[in-house]
């Protein structure tokens, strides 16, 4: 009926329009599919308020999608949509500006004589916009000139070139979806994704385009739409606004806030790995020489940071060696810090600081308040050794090398392993 007929008036079927759904009824289940999530859905179902399933199985048959990022060429474009012609098939030609859609029009027939364009945007009336539709169907024309109206619910088999114009001004998860028109048959598709000269695009352009001609193979729309997150932030989570609080404390701060306040409802313990601040003078890293790829090398470097247990760092170097060959020193050390921050949990340091031959450790009086045992453990063992260690009211300890040398990561690491046993 007219009360509940939500979605029946608008074009797009977005934020607003779920939460009013939630609205009818409290107790009903959902299930959304999408092939690129907003990044706000994203986020919650990787915290575990929704369920996830991945489809990752293509259609049977269906073929990769070609994508090439160029700046505006009528000579590529008149090549692009004469081959397109000559075997058969239609071509879309994205524009998003009615205003000067009708000049796009006029610049593809310039360009071929094979070109039997036809206009379509939100402006023309429903039952115009269905003529239109019908007649590029059944092959009267032969390219679609038109708006985003075309972004879902468009299946035309024999139309696999896709043309978008300024496409450093649409989202990343609106090129996905306009990329997903084409490439529906067993017949390659190709995608050209027309753009000023990078240096004239804004650092959130760049990401997004980079993104969308990375992922061009079958099932990457997670990939796409982990990007978007990445680039975009998650949004405000408990309301329908896109943005919100996020913008004053941050991403990451805002998710562990959020976190928090659940497992606090739901009576779960926290997650008890600490963030330790260890800083050093060391070379510690994954080297181009080594790692050449871009993206593998950051992958590689969150899987280590991430990493809450020896034996997930153990396989990590396990396949660096088998992959990339024996670990560079700048490596070994990398992941040795990353031991040294696992060792030390349970031991409520905030930080940690190497200056030549001495090591600056800062404590948590309010953590030590609650572990009376740990407490007395290390106001004895660093009075035993007075001339080694230097204990501020603070609760902020200096430990000197008795011989005066230089911390190197060994030494640190040792360090690390001798505080541990005062915790066991």
């Amino acid at each position: 009926n007219k009360d509940t007929d939500i979605a029946a008036s608008y074009d797009k079927f977005g934020v607003a329009h779920k939460e009013s759904l939630k609205v009818l009824k409290t107790h009903v289940d959902f299930l959304s599919l999408s092939a690129t999530p907003i990044p706000r859905t994203l986020k919650l179902a990787m915290m575990g308020l929704f369920d996830l399933s991945l489809i990752s199985t293509a259609p049977l048959k269906r073929q990769s999608i070609q994508t090439l990022v160029t700046p505006f060429d009528k000579d590529l474009l008149k090549e692009v949509m004469e081959s397109e012609f000559k075997r058969g098939g239609q071509v879309y030609f994205v524009h998003n500006r009615v205003k000067d859609i009708e000049e796009i029009e006029l610049t593809i027939i310039s360009l071929t004589k094979l070109a039997r364009p036809v206009i379509v945007h939100g402006q023309l009336t429903a039952t115009e916009v269905q003529k239109r539709m019908t007649a590029f169907y059944q092959g009267k024309y032969n390219v679609l000139l038109a708006t985003t109206i075309i972004e879902s619910g468009i299946d035309i088999p024999s139309a696999n070139t896709m043309i978008i114009n300024n496409a450093h001004q649409l989202g990343l998860a609106q090129l996905h979806q306009l990329r997903g028109r084409i490439g529906r048959s067993e017949k390659k598709a190709y995608a050209y994704f027309l753009i000023p000269a990078f240096k004239e695009l804004r650092d959130e352009a760049q990401k997004r385009i980079n993104a969308i001609e990375r992922y061009a193979d079958l099932g990457t729309g997670l990939s796409l739409a982990t990007s978007d997150l990445e680039i975009r932030g998650a949004g405000d989570i408990l309301g329908a606004e896109q943005s919100g609080h996020i913008e004053s404390v941050g991403l990451e701060l805002y998710m562990e806030l959020l976190e928090e306040a659940m497992r606090d409802i739901k009576g779960e313990e926290g997650d008890s790995f600490k963030d330790i601040d260890i800083q050093v003078n060391f070379d510690c890293s994954l080297p181009r020489l080594y790692v050449a790829d871009e993206k593998e090398r950051l992958l590689l470097y969150k899987r280590i940071s991430c990493a809450k247990e020896l034996s997930s760092l153990r396989e990590i170097q396990e396949e660096l060696e088998d992959v990339y060959g024996p670990l560079p020193s700048a490596t070994e050390v990398l992941l040795t810090l990353m031991e040294v921050k696992i060792t030390l949990q349970g031991m409520a340091i905030e930080s940690l600081k190497v200056v030549g031959h001495s090591i600056l450790l800062q404590f948590s009086p309010q953590e030590l308040e609650k572990k009376h045992l740990l407490r007395d453990q290390l106001i004895k063992y660093f009075m035993t050794l007075k001339k080694s260690f230097t204990i501020k009211a603070d609760f902020s300890v200096v430990y000197h090398d008795k011989r005066g040398e230089t911390i190197d990561i060994q030494k640190l690491k040792d360090f690390a392993y001798k505080l541990k046993e005062l915790s066991s």
